[in-house]
């Protein structure tokens, strides 16, 4: 893509040496990044599940977040069975409630599995570690408790001990067994939770004099409403939503699902794909080819305005294009006035 970029600035791959390499690689990281200001890039939306925490207020977004397009508290029903471990450790801590007590494994490689007293459909895990560690588990179900089917496998994870991870599972098939298989790494976990029967209630969204104004903050009870405060999404400001009213004793097994708006990945070092679709990358050469222009003192003037006309052009094919097809619905709400 830098090749091309300065191919369309007429600057050939002989000319590219090191430091034009980095000035492109900076304009790109600059470019790419601004693309969140440009309108939505479809692709860089998806869906993160926010664990809660009784009392807590503050909910962090992951790095990378730059927009709430949605966001719904939702709650689940716990689904139960007789509980065994394959290697050893007390199973019930897994499933008692109780986040003080765990179930600690003697060997890695085991699992937890849970038998349904009839065909159970298990939709979401949540999977709460007493211990930070690196694992590598299986979500799988059986009818037989011999063969076993994968229904979801996220691979290698950092777990940080007393926070929830949340896993969504697709497929929905019921089957007598479930269990979680460590592929890799020893069980270590305060609190298993098998969930079905999804229930998501849309979030409303204050503005930050509305959330300033609220009297209790920390009143507790079941989160309806939100205050988005978008700091600068680095590791040590990240986007944070101030849930109202904070999450009470009942409601802990809640999840925030939010569909956030992400920015495009880094570019690295240039030895991976970059984070674009196929259908942007014309547009994204002949943009960054109009930045190179305006700073890499070889580009001919004249054809500087040349590159800078198509890019624009380009690049208005490449947004105008960036939609679904979904219909989109208007409700005026247009009512009789009356005194």
């Amino acid at each position: 893509m830098i090749e091309r970029a300065f191919g369309r600035c007429k600057i050939g791959p002989e000319k590219i040496g090191a430091e034009y390499a980095d000035i492109a690689q900076q304009n790109l990281y600059l470019l790419l990044s601004a693309l969140a200001n440009k309108g939505i890039p479809l692709w860089c939306i998806d869906k993160v599940i926010l664990p809660l925490y009784q009392g807590q207020a503050l909910v962090t977004l992951p790095l990378g977040s730059n927009k709430i397009m949605n966001s719904s508290y939702r709650s689940l029903t716990r689904v139960t069975g007789t509980n065994t471990s394959s290697a050893g450790g007390t199973v019930a801590n897994a499933f008692d409630d109780d986040f003080a007590t765990a179930l600690t494994q003697t060997s890695a490689l085991g699992n937890v599995q849970v038998l349904f007293a009839s065909d159970t459909l298990v939709t979401t895990v949540g999977y709460l570690p007493n211990a930070t560690t690196t694992l590598s588990l299986s979500f799988q179900r059986s009818s037989d408790g011999t063969t076993w089917t994968t229904v979801l496998a996220p691979g290698s994870t950092s777990y940080v001990a007393g926070t929830w991870v949340w896993y969504d599972l697709d497929g929905g098939i019921a089957d007598d067994y479930f269990r979680v298989l460590s592929l890799s790494g020893t069980i270590d976990v305060r609190e298993i939770f098998l969930g079905n029967t999804p229930s998501e209630v849309p979030l409303g969204i204050l503005n930050q004099d509305d959330y300033t104004a609220l009297p209790n903050k920390t009143f507790e009870g079941r989160p309806l409403q939100f205050f988005f405060n978008r700091l600068r999404g680095s590791s040590d400001a990240l986007p944070t939503m101030y849930v109202w009213p904070v999450t009470n004793l009942a409601n802990r097994y809640g999840q925030l699902v939010v569909w956030r708006q992400r920015y495009i990945q880094d570019v690295g070092t240039l030895a991976q794909d970059l984070d674009i679709p196929q259908r942007w990358l014309d547009a994204i050469i002949w943009q960054l080819a109009a930045n190179l222009a305006g700073e890499v003192p070889e580009v001919d003037a004249g054809r500087e305005s040349i590159v800078v006309t198509r890019a624009e052009v380009a690049w208005r094919e490449a947004q105008m294009e960036e939609h679904d097809d979904s219909p989109l619905l208007l409700t005026p709400m247009i009512r009789v006035y009356t005194v």
